[in-house]
């Protein structure tokens, strides 16, 4: 069976209320107040990705920003805002990858020291994909990226490897190649890096 939706939460925190079981109402209610802010998060990743399509890449790493924050206060499993508000700035200041202080000119945009924000993700990831995240193929493939965007390609093969034993969908590799292939066109000392990585997960699709 699966979880219980919010209001069905609510309930049970009313009703765990009501019979004087405070303890577990308080519980009850902690749970549904992660997955509501989960949920929200998930919403302003959304919002990301429809200004980065737009082209409004300063309103869309905003976006992902507030997600990231969302998914940081709610213990959300996802690190999909935590990769696209690192990816957009790479996007927005490719030379940010080397300097990130080129950022601190956007007024308008949260300061976020990539390269640093970007090597200790990458050992998040590293953490979750042998432990909680050992199955989650969204895991591996946000590994792969920023892997990539560190220069590591080593690291991104082996993710790439784990990526692949989670059993992918079609759509997901493809997001994950197009993603890169969009990286590579990118003047960065990292475009040899990106190009790999793409054709290790398209080596793959056969397999």
């Amino acid at each position: 069976m699966g979880k219980a939706i919010h209001p069905d939460l609510k309930d049970l925190a009313r009703e765990q209320r009501d019979r004087g079981d405070f303890k577990g109402a308080i519980r009850t209610l902690k749970e549904a107040i992660d997955r509501a802010g989960a949920e929200l998060a998930d919403l302003h990743g959304i919002m990301g990705g429809t200004q980065r399509q737009q082209g409004d890449l300063t309103a869309a790493a905003s976006a992902y920003d507030a997600g990231f924050h969302l998914d940081e206060r709610y213990h959300a499993a996802s690190s999909y805002n935590a990769l696209n508000r690192l990816l957009t700035r790479v996007l927005l200041e490719p030379r940010s990858l080397m300097n990130p202080d080129l950022l601190r000119v956007n007024q308008n945009l949260e300061f976020v020291n990539v390269r640093q924000a970007l090597s200790e993700f990458q050992k998040q990831l590293e953490r979750q994909v042998k432990d909680k995240r050992s199955h989650d193929f969204w895991c591996a493939g946000d590994l792969i990226v920023a892997a990539a965007l560190n220069g590591d390609l080593r690291g991104a093969a082996r993710a790439v490897k784990r990526f692949d034993a989670c059993s992918p969908p079609a759509f997901a590799r493809d997001a994950y190649r197009n993603t890169l292939a969009a990286l590579a066109q990118l003047e960065t000392p990292r475009k040899e890096v990106f190009m790999k990585a793409e054709e290790l997960l398209g080596a793959t699709t056969s397999l």
